[in-house]
């Protein structure tokens, strides 16, 4: 289930001079998702660095870096939350080998920047939609 309180809309819609039409795009293809999902438009928000700044000098976060894209665009893990990490992504595992048929993605509604669940090396895990080539390939960002 999606915590509708770490979602933000307008995400990916682009310019504002196409905000309109995007806009009118998303409420139809939204229409066809099931209520719990971040839809098109929705991402998961983002924690702010300064929110991990030590109360004094000699405190510190042991941290994984475990993506890097820019000096500031970059992903993480917090090295004392790595366990309820990996219950999570089991969970996530276990719940779309349970309920996959439930949450398949018209391909119609297969667009850059939707948050999907992906099966990698036999494992699900999220990702985010790169690019689609005439619907015969997704690119998939884990």
């Amino acid at each position: 289930m999606v915590n509708k309180k770490m979602t933000t809309s307008n995400c990916h819609l682009g310019s504002s001079k196409t905000k309109f039409n995007n806009y009118k795009k998303l409420f139809q293809i939204n229409d066809i998702f099931p209520d719990d999902v971040i839809k098109l438009g929705e991402c998961v928000g983002q924690i702010p660095v300064d929110k991990f700044e030590p109360k004094n000098i000699d405190e510190y976060e042991e941290v994984l870096v475990v993506e890097v894209f820019s000096p500031s665009h970059f992903y993480i893990h917090q090295k004392n939350n790595i366990l309820e990490f990996y219950e999570m992504m089991e969970a996530l595992h276990n719940f779309y080998e349970q309920y996959k048929l439930h949450y398949i993605i018209p391909k119609i509604a297969l667009q850059p920047g939707l948050h999907v669940a992906v099966k990698y090396f036999d494992k699900w895990h999220r990702g985010i939609i790169k690019n689609v080539n005439d619907y015969s390939k997704i690119e998939v960002k884990k």
